[in-house]
């Protein structure tokens, strides 16, 4: 029988990467926003909702927590990581996995030392290897020079080329769980019309 668990979204903290293109972005938002109030004196301020308002309306209706079986994230995580050039003979590969699950089975913020504990007490390793083989995994990702397939799970933040291991396992954890939101939507919507 397959056990399930229920997974959380936890929102990556990225400092803004491309502040030139950002600040051109908001000026011309601005500028349209002022345009707009000026043809319309009677346009009330409140009621224009900014960018970042609605990004965040939109996307919060999605993150919220579901039901999905174990195996799903790891085989997510796995199939994920040899997407982004790492292979299983490391043994990051194996930690990072195990993180991933941690970090969306946790409901509130992951501290990573309680994780990399965990995971240590599970495999019977030191938590400090668990730590530096994670970094090394990273390492290795950053330096097969995939850039588009990194672009494609970390956005401008794979330009960078440095991630601190709670980055990279946030970042990655954030993706996973759109993808298996989004296998479960499609699921979910291939089953229900086929039962009718």
């Amino acid at each position: 029988m397959t056990e399930k668990t229920k997974i959380y979204y936890h929102k990556p903290a990225i400092r803004k990467i491309n502040s030139i293109s950002d600040a051109a972005n908001d000026a011309e938002y601005n500028l349209l926003r002022i345009i707009r109030e000026y043809a319309d004196e009677s346009l009330p301020e409140k009621s224009v909702q900014t960018k970042e308002n609605k990004a965040h309306s939109v996307k919060s209706a999605e993150k919220t927590p579901f039901d999905v079986v174990k195996e799903k994230i790891f085989n997510c995580s796995a199939n994920t990581l040899r997407t982004l050039g790492l292979t299983g003979k490391y043994d990051g590969f194996r930690y990072i996995c195990k993180a991933i699950e941690k970090i969306l089975t946790c409901e509130k913020k992951p501290h990573f030392q309680n994780i990399y504990s965990q995971i240590a007490k599970e495999l019977n390793v030191s938590t400090s290897s668990i730590e530096r083989d994670i970094r090394y995994a990273i390492k290795n990702i950053v330096k097969s020079e995939k850039l588009t397939k990194l672009t494609a799970v970390f956005g401008d933040f794979a330009r960078i080329g440095r991630f601190s291991n709670s980055n990279f396992l946030t970042m990655l954890a954030a993706d996973i769980f759109e993808k298996l939101f989004l296998l479960e939507k499609s699921y979910k919507n291939s089953i229900l019309p086929a039962m009718r």
